[in-house]
C-alpha cells in the first residue's frame, strides 16, 4: 500500500528512494537566515544622514564576506567599513547610518521525518511511502499537516514519559488532568471523539464519526499522518 506524503517548498529534501525512513531519519534541511544590523556611520564616524554618499553597495544587492560596503575619506584619513557576513542587503536606515544585511548562515534545522516505511518514488512536491497497512478515517476540520506514532489510552492506564513522550495520544475523551499532564510528559498531539478541555498548542485531530473512531482503538495502528486535505487522517503499519 502507498502513503503519499506532501515535501514544503524551498527545502532540502533529505530521503531518496529505496530508502527505509523511520521517525528518527532525517527529512528536510532548512536554512535558518538571520538579520545582522551594522553601524557604519559610528563605525566610520560621519553623520548617519549621510550613509547614501559613502556606501558601495545598496538595496538589494548581494555581499560576500570581507567585501567592502562603505568608505570615509577626509583630507587627512580614509576610512573602510568591510562586511564580516555574506547575505542580501535588506535595509539602508539614513536616521541610524545603520545596514541591514540577512545573512545566510551555516547554521542549519534539520527536521526529521513524521512517518515509517520505504520510499518508493519522488516527484517535485510529492514523496510515495509504501507501508504494509494504511486505513483512512474523516475528521473535523483540522490545521495540521502531521504524523507521528500513536498510542492508545484509557482514563485508567498509568501515564508515565516512556509510554507519552513524542507521540499522539488517541483516546475518546481526556480529562484536563490527563491532559495537561500529558503535555507535560511530551506528547506530540491529541486524537479524539471528544472536544479537548483545555485549549493546547499541539496538534488536536477530532475524529468525526463514532464508529470510526471504535474501528481505530479496535485496528491499534502505530502509526498516523494527516492527509492531503484538513478532514482527513491515515493509520498504517
Amino acid at each position: 500500500m502507498n502513503l503519499t506524503i506532501y515535501i514544503p517548498n524551498h527545502q532540502e529534501l533529505l530521503v531518496s528512494v529505496g530508502q527505509d525512513v523511520d521517525l528518527k531519519s532525517p527529512f528536510l534541511k532548512k536554512s535558518s537566515p538571520t538579520n545582522a544590523v551594522l553601524k557604519i556611520s559610528e563605525s566610520l564616524g560621519f553623520r548617519p544622514e549621510r550613509i547614501f554618499k559613502f556606501l558601495k553597495k545598496f538595496v538589494g544587492e548581494t555581499v560576500k564576506k570581507g567585501e567592502l560596503l562603505a568608505e570615509y575619506k577626509t583630507f587627512l584619513s580614509s576610512k573602510q567599513f568591510v562586511s564580516n557576513f555574506e547575505g542580501l542587503i535588506k535595509e539602508v536606515n539614513h536616521q541610524t547610518g545603520t545596514l541591514l544585511i540577512e545573512t545566510a548562515t551555516d547554521q542549519k534545522n534539520i527536521i526529521p521525518c513524521f512517518f515509517q516505511g520505504t520510499v518508493i518514488g519522488i516527484d517535485g512536491n510529492l514523496l510515495q511511502l509504501q507501508v504494509n497497512e494504511l486505513v483512512k478515517y474523516q475528521t473535523q476540520p483540522q490545521k495540521t499537516y502531521t504524523g507521528g506514532q500513536v498510542t492508545y489510552h484509557k482514563d485508567k492506564n498509568k501515564l508515565t514519559e516512556e509510554t507519552i513522550s513524542n507521540k499522539f495520544i488517541c483516546v475518546e475523551e481526556i480529562k484536563l488532568f490527563d491532559q495537561v499532564k500529558q503535555e507535560t510528559l511530551g506528547a506530540n498531539g491529541f486524537i479524539t471523539l471528544s472536544d479537548l478541555k483545555k485549549e493546547t498548542k499541539l496538534p488536536k485531530i477530532k475524529i468525526k464519526k463514532i464508529e470510526d473512531f471504535k474501528q481505530i482503538l479496535d485496528g491499534h495502528l502505530p502509526y498516523c499522518i494527516t492527509g492531503e486535505d484538513d478532514t482527513t487522517i491515515y493509520f498504517y503499519a
